[in-house]
């Protein structure tokens, strides 16, 4: 997803409950990033100035997680 733009810096979690922590150089960018997600229809949670938590239902397919993370990583382009 992030494809060495060094916005993320670490994926943590369990199953598909995951929390993404901001790079360093994106330092406070987190609120801007559920904006650019929304936009494309991704829904996200904040969990501090630098993390971001995804909780997709259990019932979610494949498809619908590939087409999420095409999403997700379009919102990540928006902010590099």
């Amino acid at each position: 997803l992030d494809a060495g733009r060094g916005l993320i810096a670490q994926v943590r979690g369990r199953g598909l409950m995951l929390g993404a922590v901001l790079g360093a150089d994106h330092h406070g960018r987190a609120a801007a990033l559920l904006e650019r997600a929304a936009a494309h229809g991704v829904l996200l949670l904040q969990a501090g100035p630098d993390v971001l938590r995804l909780l997709p239902p259990l019932t979610i397919s494949d498809e619908e997680v590939a087409e999420g993370l095409r999403r997700l990583g379009a919102a990540l382009a928006d902010l590099h």
